[in-house]
């Protein structure tokens, strides 16, 4: 892809405006889990050692209220960030006016000025002209480092790229990976390929399938393993029961026309064959086969062995693998023994592995195997989105934003 990259920047004296994605779960003020920050810091170090300024935009969670006042929520305020980059070493300055941050943009060059939740004023999230001039007063160059925000149409990653020239915005170095490492998938017709999608929202998720299955743009794919909420509504589908397991009656009838387009191409689509379930909410958990009716009070919460060994065999012949979805409700200890057999499986494959999804990437970290996977995905939806579109850089709004 033809994207500026950093290195195509004059940044000493400039004021970056650095659109990150900094979405880390915080419980009480305090970080849980700071992957997307880390992956930030090589465009952060990338932009100080050129002797850039950084104006550090980002935001957290989906905070809402009540008609058109400015949104605030103190427990998604980013000044909850500012320890954990005090800690690096960084001298940081948190601003949550937008009129004060244009006058301090300009003052103390050795420090980051990070600003409030983009997503605290409406106008982020509505595309709007004004705001995105109001935020480019901010900077001198654009740098997006959000991949995971590629897909959204939010004002700071699309509208406010188009504030500034073509010679003064560009991708940062985690945007770059993320691009390099997935157009891998994207691109490479020839090494065995194993799919293996899981978690839910099978609507959201449906391109990317049928973008897999598709012989023309991977006729090196071996398989797809369907677990978790998806792999049951594909079991659904066939007239297997499956409790009190939640199914929509659209990931039914999305699950029904992908089983017919695989047929069509002669793709394996490998199902679980058993499920650990819990009755009535409880917490003890049993293996009922999928042959077996699944009680009608029964709650499907993990795949069972026989299907963790199922899509181990997959696995073996496979050179590259990608998985995206969880196997269960993997936040329950009780109920992470598929999802965490899997990745450890995946883990210790020979085979290339891309792993995407918040989910997925909070497993990872669950079941502490980080370092035993090739890549892992910042994005969620950006990842299924950048997988199953045609042409990234006219289909991602941000993408397309750095283009035109």
């Amino acid at each position: 892809m033809a994207l500026p990259g950093l290195e195509s920047l004059s940044l000493r004296g400039k004021r970056v405006f650095l659109r990150a994605d900094m979405n880390v779960p915080l419980v009480n003020g305090t970080i849980e889990e700071d992957f997307r920050l880390r992956a930030l810091l090589p465009t952060i170090y990338h932009i100080i050692e050129q002797g850039g300024k950084i104006i550090l935009a980002s935001h957290i969670g989906r905070p809402s209220a009540a008609g058109k006042a400015r949104l605030y929520d103190e427990s998604l305020s980013t000044r909850h960030l500012v320890p954990w980059f005090t800690q690096k070493g960084f001298n940081i300055h948190h601003e949550q006016d937008l009129v004060a941050a244009h006058h301090k943009s300009r003052q103390y060059p050795n420090h980051i000025l990070m600003l409030e939740n983009l997503r605290f004023f409406h106008s982020e999230r509505e595309t709007n002209a004004n705001f995105a001039e109001l935020l480019a007063f901010l900077g001198d160059v654009y740098v997006n480092d959000a991949f995971a925000l590629t897909h959204r149409h939010d004002t700071s990653v699309t509208l406010l790229a188009k504030e500034f020239d073509p010679h003064h915005r560009a991708i940062g170095k985690l945007m770059e990976r993320e691009i390099t490492e997935l157009n891998k998938l994207r691109t490479n017709k020839t090494d065995p390929l194993v799919v293996i999608i899981g978690g839910n929202k099978i609507k959201d998720k449906l391109p990317m399938i049928e973008h897999f299955i598709d012989p023309e743009r991977h006729p090196n794919l071996k398989s797809v393993c369907l677990g978790g909420g998806i792999g049951l509504a594909f079991l659904k589908a066939q007239g297997y029961e499956t409790g009190q397991s939640l199914i929509d009656d659209d990931s039914i009838e999305l699950a029904q026309r992908i089983m017919l387009t695989a047929g069509e191409h002669n793709i394996r689509l490998v199902l679980p064959v058993d499920h650990r379930i819990a009755m009535h909410g409880e917490q003890d958990l049993e293996i009922v086969d999928i042959t077996h009716r699944v009680p009608e009070h029964g709650t499907c919460v993990d795949i069972g062995p026989k299907t963790l060994a199922l899509f181990s065999q997959e696995i073996e012949h496979a050179s590259i693998i990608f998985n995206n979805g969880t196997m269960g409700i993997y936040e329950r200890n009780a109920c992470r023994t598929g999802t965490c057999g899997l990745l450890n499986v995946i883990a210790q494959s020979k085979a290339y592995s891309v792993v995407g999804g918040g989910n997925t990437t909070s497993a990872i970290h669950a079941c502490n195997l980080q370092s035993h996977i090739n890549f892992i995905s910042t994005g969620g939806g950006a990842t299924l989105a950048f997988l199953g579109c045609v042409n990234p850089e006219k289909d991602l709004p941000a993408l397309a934003a750095l283009k035109s």
